[in-house]
């Protein structure tokens, strides 16, 4: 099967090319809270305390540099009347205001995953690899041309979050099993909900 990759690199690239998206990245730095309210990504603590060699990653310094990104992984059927499923594996930044982020010319698409079914847990790692090599050349940083600066900057990104449905992310997160809904046992979904109470006094 032909399994279409997109290099994450260029696509940033065409980002960082346009006019005003470093602008766009920077505006969460000018947001104020004065409140204990969470509106948005910014004002929960991955955010606010997400460290690199004891240091922030995101600071007002960097607020247009260091991306942080959640991954997505969910399946469609592109036909009708026909039981094939494709996949897909974006990530959105969400250093761009919540208007902007979930546009789909700021979306990073990373894989389209073929069909005819979804792939097994112990088969999604042939699809993850290839991505999880990239995000590791992401993470360490390269220098990319942008539209404010042509001899270029150096840009840095990190997973903080994934935001897929629960069957999708048990298997995006290596969990045991879509139907094991605790991170802490193998109680299956089949168990009544307040089953699962029990559990939070494991250690």
């Amino acid at each position: 099967m032909t399994y279409p990759l997109v290099n994450i690199r260029q696509q940033l690239t065409l980002f960082f090319g346009r006019k005003d998206f470093e602008m766009s990245c920077r505006k969460w730095a000018e947001r104020k809270n004065d409140t204990e309210a969470m509106f948005d990504i910014y004002d929960g603590r991955i955010w606010k305390g997400f460290m690199d060699d004891d240091c922030l990653f995101f600071t007002k310094e960097h607020a247009d540099t260091h991306l942080g990104l959640i991954i997505n992984m969910d399946w469609f059927q592109p036909f009708d009347s026909s039981l094939y499923s494709v996949g897909v594996i974006y990530a959105v930044i969400c250093n761009l205001p919540r208007t902007e982020r979930y546009k789909s010319h700021n979306i990073l698409t990373l894989a389209v995953i073929p069909g005819p079914k979804e792939p097994k847990l112990h088969e999604i790692n042939n699809y993850l690899y290839p991505i999880i090599n990239q995000l590791v050349h992401l993470w360490s940083g390269y220098n990319i041309v942008t539209h404010e600066n042509k001899s270029g900057r150096f840009i840095r990104g990190a997973i903080i979050g994934c935001s897929s449905d629960v069957p999708a992310t048990r298997k995006l997160c290596e969990f045991i099993s879509a139907r094991v809904v605790c991170y802490r046992c193998l109680r299956l979904l089949a168990k009544p909900i307040w089953d699962f109470a029990k559990c939070q006094n494991l250690t």
